[in-house]
């Protein structure tokens, strides 16, 4: 896996913080090598859009969330010039260490996912469908709804976009199961089979240098922008 050929493509929406998650997550690139960045979205007035390339796109209020990061899936794989496998980020996603490979991490199956969002959110959340469609089609899947980075092939996401369309699925489960990888479990250094980390859900995560990823909640993050500050205070390229 050649990190250093591959677009890292953020489908952003912005908040009302002017980016500062996205500004850690941007200083976190230099824990991976790759080759341009690309911002599908409205861009924050912190983002140096020399060194980022902007595709603007504005959400539809009348849609889902959803259904608006498929809109951008959708130019994603349509974009001749992105590479054909590009790591997607979130601007709440941000890599701690530096990694020379992106493993295809799972949590637990699908069916497991599914008895976890049941017992905290109920069977009637929006979030529950977007899983149980996948499992409905994957009985015996996996979930890959872990807050990592992750690889996609342009070609297969929009034949998975072109087949399921307009459905609202759990993209990554969906894309990982549909075509088949090798894939990793993930459990991080809090024993959480997910790295991101909210009061009265998950463990708190205290050190930051035990951990290679860390994705954050948006009510907490300011809780943690002193202590990303000390390990991510390297201003990056693709900031102002």
């Amino acid at each position: 896996m050649d990190l250093s050929s591959m677009d890292i493509v953020y489908p952003y929406l912005p908040w009302n913080d002017n980016g500062i998650e996205l500004k850690y997550s941007l200083r976190s690139l230099q824990n991976i090598p790759h080759r341009n960045v690309i911002l599908i979205g409205t861009p924050p007035q912190r983002l140096n859009t020399k060194e980022v390339r902007v595709i603007n796109f504005l959400d539809d209020p009348n849609h889902s969330k959803y259904r608006n990061v498929t809109d951008k899936r959708i130019i994603i794989s349509n974009d001749e010039s992105i590479s054909d496998d590009y790591i997607r980020m979130n601007d709440d996603m941000f890599i701690m260490k530096p990694i020379t490979n992106i493993p295809y991490y799972t949590k637990c199956s699908l069916r497991e996912h599914l008895n976890l969002i049941a017992e905290k959110f109920g069977g009637v959340s929006r979030y529950y469908k977007v899983i149980e469609r996948v499992y409905k089609v994957f009985p015996n899947g996996m979930s890959f709804e872990v807050h990592c980075p992750m690889v996609f092939n342009k070609a297969k996401s929009k034949k998975l976009l072109d087949d399921f369309w307009p459905l609202e699925l759990a993209f990554r489960s969906m894309y990982c199961n549909l075509f088949w990888v090798e894939w990793t479990p993930f459990i991080n250094d809090s024993g959480s089979i997910d790295c991101k980390s909210y009061n009265g859900r998950l463990q708190e995560i205290d050190n930051l240098n035990n951990l290679t990823y860390l994705s954050t909640y948006d009510e907490l993050k300011y809780e943690y922008k002193k202590r990303l500050d000390s390990k991510l205070w390297t201003k990056s390229i693709y900031e102002l």
